[in-house]
């Protein structure tokens, strides 16, 4: 085999090895938390496991006080590893702070893998299939695979691809700057620690999240200029979104 056989055979190895992170907090550990009860919750993290599995290997990384060990619809198997991480000391900070910490002792500790992509628990995307085949086509070419919005100066943490080494060095311990009582959510510092890489992109296409309701005439009207707008973007080589 020659060089540049030996060069496409290790970038589809990274290929196939692009793991699906699921962070999760079955018993949400801020009071008064919005949102559904835990055994709603709990049904969505594992609607969501199954989902993923289609995909990849899952982790689940999960930081509350519910017994995983004790509940047998949660099992690691050759596609899914089920990770329980320490209840956050600091839970007045926000959902932010708490994911981050988690992710990166996770990151640090445990993630053998070159890159993961990371995906808040409880969310499903209608058109995952889609996006993560562009993950597995061209994501060895970025650091990072993030929306970024610029007018708002955030980047959507619900969903991205980071390399291993580059989440250690850029992401790590950014979870000390984050608090959402103060209105300093992880979308504004992940954006702000990226605003001068350049090795980052955003999806093709809009991430979706799966939905009950029906598309109105004016969402599809939405999506469709949100979508000419990616493409318009990437030939341009223009690495935030506007919307």
């Amino acid at each position: 085999m020659d060089r540049a056989g030996r060069e496409d055979a290790v970038v589809q190895t990274i290929i196939m090895m692009i793991p699906i992170v699921l962070t999760a907090t079955v018993v949400p550990n801020i009071e008064k938390a919005r949102g559904p009860d835990w055994k709603v919750r709990r049904n969505q993290y594992l609607e969501a496991i199954a989902f993923y599995k289609e995909f990849s290997k899952v982790y689940f990384i999960e930081n509350s006080c519910y017994d995983l060990a004790s509940d047998p619809a949660f099992t690691s198997d050759a596609k899914c590893s089920i990770l329980k991480f320490p209840v956050s000391e600091s839970p007045e900070r926000g959902k932010g702070y708490q994911e981050f910490e988690m992710l990166d002792r996770f990151v640090r500790d445990r993630l053998t893998e070159g890159c993961f992509v990371k995906v808040t628990g409880r969310h499903i995307y209608a058109n995952f299939a889609q996006l993560f085949s562009f993950l597995q086509a061209d994501g060895y070419k970025y650091d990072v695979v993030i929306d970024r919005l610029v007018r708002m100066r955030i980047a959507l943490t619900g969903l991205f691809c980071v390399d291993k080494q580059v989440y250690l060095r850029q992401f790590q311990n950014s979870y000390l700057e984050m608090h959402d009582q103060g209105n300093v959510w992880a979308e504004h510092v992940i954006y702000a620690l990226l605003k001068r890489h350049k090795g980052v992109a955003f999806f093709p296409t809009t991430p979706l999240l799966q939905s009950d309701r029906s598309p109105r005439a004016s969402d599809t009207l939405k999506l469709t200029v949100k979508n000419l707008e990616r493409r318009v973007f990437s030939a341009l080589n223009v690495r935030q979104l506007f919307r």
